[in-house]
């Protein structure tokens, strides 16, 4: 990948916002289809090997009811062949967390849950993994090291396949 292309949309959006890359001689027809004003959702629309698609890239708030309702507004963005990466800030299974972790109740995890299944998406990496244990986040609390998947790339059931 070219870095001037990460440098220039570094950049462009700050500290602040989530992004897209595409390898442009791979896809095309690129358009914006939505952005909000946090940088915390991030909507396009391309075509590759001459399919539509959508990919979603989020960064889900911290705050439990705050990321209830940002998981409850991805369904209207979801229309086939979408795709959505990113930052849910949930931990979705109980598998998904190390030992030293504390599987806590949420109620964005139902809303996130209830999106996968309404939008017949699937999590690619539990099913390339099935019940192997592997984390995008690591922290040291407390003296104990804490991991957890928080990170997810969820694929139309049919592309998972």
């Amino acid at each position: 990948m070219d870095i001037s292309a990460v440098k220039e949309v570094r950049k462009r959006l700050g500290d602040k916002g989530v992004a897209i890359l595409f390898k442009l001689n791979k896809i095309n027809n690129i358009t914006e289809a939505y952005r909000d004003n946090d940088g915390r959702l991030l909507v396009s629309d391309f075509c590759f090997d001459g399919m539509e698609y959508r990919i979603i890239n989020v960064h889900a708030p911290n705050k439990e009811t705050d990321r209830k309702m940002f998981l409850m507004g991805l369904k209207e963005w979801c229309i086939n062949n979408t795709m959505i990466i990113g930052d849910f800030n949930v931990v979705l299974s109980k598998s998904d967390i190390s030992n030293n972790n504390v599987y806590k109740n949420d109620v964005s995890r139902g809303k996130l849950i209830q999106l996968i299944s309404d939008t017949n998406l699937i999590d690619i990496w539990r099913i390339i993994n099935n019940r192997k244990r592997g984390f995008t986040r690591r922290q040291i609390v407390n003296g104990k090291l804490k991991q957890g998947i928080k990170v997810f790339v969820m694929l139309p059931l049919y592309l998972g396949r």
